[in-house]
């Protein structure tokens, strides 16, 4: 009742699926595609299990790093009455925090803390224990899955959009953390449905199916497209690693001293230059610190991490995207980590030729998965309909030619819904640019149309924001 937004149809169906699940003290394995909306359908059920007086003991929520604040600021949408904790920062700082517990109703955490912590949690006890990104536990050998699996709690769930990703162990350890024993042992599993003649396997794997199937809840995006608007947009909040955290608080400390030094001294106006040179190079930080520092690891980065993650997702479902970046120099950092992975793509940008054979082998071939495309090159009369999800990387000056990229995928031709994911670093000039955006369309909408245009709107008032020193740990 006091969710601050609408279930869906089938979110609604998922909310009564988990609340079946509670009354009959099963876990399960949500599984709903990508962009279908897990998340909001586990709040649901926490924020309806609060209202009964049921969440007697917080939920332990555990995501991917670069989840942590996704999470937050959905609990911040729909349910700003549940207190969240993010559970993170230093050892010592960490050590405070887990005394706090008994005053939330949802902790959140990463599989790296978990990992840290596991013997303090372990002493605790959780209303849930829900795993987002559960391919994380895939593998019943890791350090991760044993730590994991030693967390008490009444209830369990594990949220994923490939829950087999490699073998029928991937189903295996997942399906045993939140029902242990349901599936047996892992060699009593392994000999039943895994090491068997080829003739025996169709029958071993539908017994399997109906075992399973009051556990599993999936939906994928064509069966509820009727539910679904045509496009459906996605800010995704992502972390800085620590190594891009400090390349990025040292570099904000020393721009803002200049700047404001240069507006005393002759204004905004004549400051003009230096303020675009500093917006410049902190975006460049907050995508990836290797587009200014050649010494940086691919991985150094909470945008290729978050991509990594979700690349895994969709590319093994056959899902085509559409990858939009400003800076030619980080999109060539995600061409590593798409040749590192052994991806397939196309790649676009102002100095490629042949633009309409690439065109045409991503629309056409089945083995193209993605297509990377400067935001410039690739923003207008593309027609790239064969995508059914795009992300932007980075935000642009004017949301306009952000819609036109997006349009590339949303257009006459399309005949899937198409989801929009769009990467903001939390607390950086990038989510500072976003909010002055919101503030000065009132003003014009097309007033603001490229980065000179933006810096000749910006007061004083608005320089402080951007360069505000105090980005949150």
């Amino acid at each position: 009742n006091t969710l601050q937004g609408t279930l869906r149809e089938y979110q609604q169906h998922g909310l009564n699926w988990l609340c079946f699940l509670k009354d009959f003290y099963f876990g399960g394995i949500l599984a709903d595609d990508m962009g279908l909306g897990k998340t909001v359908q586990v709040i649901a059920l926490l924020l309806k299990l609060k209202e009964e007086k049921e969440l007697t003991k917080p939920a332990l929520i555990v995501v991917p790093l670069t989840l942590i604040f996704n999470w937050w600021e959905e609990f911040q949408k729909f349910s700003p009455q549940l207190r969240v904790l993010r559970y993170r920062g230093s050892r010592s700082e960490r050590k405070q925090l887990i005394e706090e517990f008994p005053n939330y109703d949802v902790i959140l955490c990463s599989y790296g803390v978990v990992l840290q912590d596991i013997r303090q949690l372990a002493e605790r006890e959780f209303s849930y224990l829900v795993l987002d990104e559960s391919q994380k536990v895939k593998n019943p050998q890791t350090k991760t899955y044993k730590a994991v699996s030693k967390i008490k709690s009444d209830f369990k769930l594990a949220l994923t959009g490939t829950p087999v990703e490699n073998t029928l162990t991937d189903l295996w350890a997942q399906m045993n953390i939140v029902n242990p024993g349901l599936l047996g042992n892992l060699r009593q599993f392994q000999n039943q449905y895994i090491d068997i003649p080829e003739e025996e396997r169709e029958g071993k794997l539908k017994a399997l199916k109906r075992i399973i199937y009051p556990f599993i809840l999936r939906r994928t995006k064509e069966e509820v497209e009727t539910q679904l608007p045509p496009l459906t947009e996605i800010l995704q909040f992502v972390e800085m690693t620590d190594k891009q955290r400090e390349a990025y608080l040292s570099a904000l400390a020393t721009y803002r001293e200049n700047i404001f030094r240069a507006v005393d001294e002759q204004g905004i106006q004549k400051s003009k230059m230096q303020i675009l040179e500093a917006l410049t190079y902190l975006r460049q930080l907050a995508c990836h610190p290797a587009i200014l520092m050649e010494e940086s690891d691919l991985l150094d980065s909470g945008k290729v991490l978050l991509l990594q993650d979700m690349l895994d997702d969709l590319l093994i479902k056959g899902h085509k995207v559409l990858i939009f970046s400003q800076f030619v120099r980080f999109l060539k950092i995600v061409q590593k980590l798409f040749d590192e992975n052994g991806w397939k793509y196309e790649y676009l940008d102002g100095s490629v030729r042949n633009r309409a054979k690439r065109i045409h082998n991503f629309q056409e071939n089945p083995d193209i998965s993605a297509f990377l495309i400067s935001l410039k090159a690739g923003g207008l009369g593309l027609n790239l309909t064969a995508a059914d999800y795009v992300i932007h990387l980075d935000p642009w000056w004017n949301p306009a030619v952000e819609r036109q990229a997006t349009d590339r995928a949303h257009r006459i031709g399309q005949e899937k819904r198409v989801f929009v994911y769009k990467y903001i670093v939390k607390d950086t000039v990038e989510e500072k640019i976003i909010t002055l955006q919101e503030r000065k369309k009132k003003l014009s909408k097309e007033l603001i149309t490229s980065d000179s245009g933006f810096v000749k709107s910006l007061s004083r008032k608005d320089l402080e924001i951007l360069f505000e020193t105090s980005l949150k740990k």
